[in-house]
């Protein structure tokens, strides 16, 4: 059976007894950082993504979505 990268991520926050609040707000951003990379029809999974995605990922949130820098912060690992 194929476990999409979402449910992966939501098992793993619950095995780590990430708060729920936490572990949604950690999967939607997963989303969103997933569908900014889509081009067309074609989805490309994170593992396929290099650094400089993740800086063309959070230059958008800065730039054009004004989201905080403080928002951009990993949360702290256990």
């Amino acid at each position: 059976m194929v476990v999409k990268l979402l449910d992966q991520v939501r098992a793993k926050l619950r095995l780590l007894h990430y708060a729920w609040g936490t572990a949604q707000s950690s999967t939607r951003w997963i989303e969103r950082y997933i569908r900014f990379h889509k081009r067309g029809n074609v989805w490309r999974h994170p593992a396929d993504l290099s650094a400089t995605a993740v800086k063309e990922f959070l230059m958008h949130l800065a730039r054009d979505r004004q989201v905080s820098a403080s928002t951009q912060e990993p949360s702290p690992r256990k």
